[in-house]
């Protein structure tokens, strides 16, 4: 990947970070986490059209955190409104 593209990537997710920071009143941390290997047909999706791939926390309060497909998985469930709320406020930024 080109450095300008990677600069452009950065910046776009520095623009959503701040937003999402605006919008909810919380600290965004943002990392790499390695390669992944999730069970989605995202990556071919995201050859075509301009994509990101969020991992919203949600773990409870109670500090165990089981991963997702694991019968014992549970999250707080207050992530679901602000995953919602942050990709569409991303989508209509975009299209705007």
């Amino acid at each position: 990947m080109k450095e300008s593209t990677r600069k452009v990537i950065r910046e776009q997710i520095q623009t959503l970070v701040h937003g999402v920071e605006v919008m909810f009143g919380v600290v965004a941390k943002v990392f790499d986490c390695g390669p992944q290997d999730p069970s989605e047909d995202f990556a071919y999706f995201a050859q075509a059209l301009p994509a990101a791939f969020l991992y919203i926390g949600c773990a409870k309060d109670d500090g165990l955190e089981h991963p997702h497909h694991s019968p014992d998985f549970f999250m707080d469930e207050r992530a679901l409104l602000i995953a919602a709320q942050a990709v569409g406020t991303a989508a209509l930024n975009f299209l705007n």
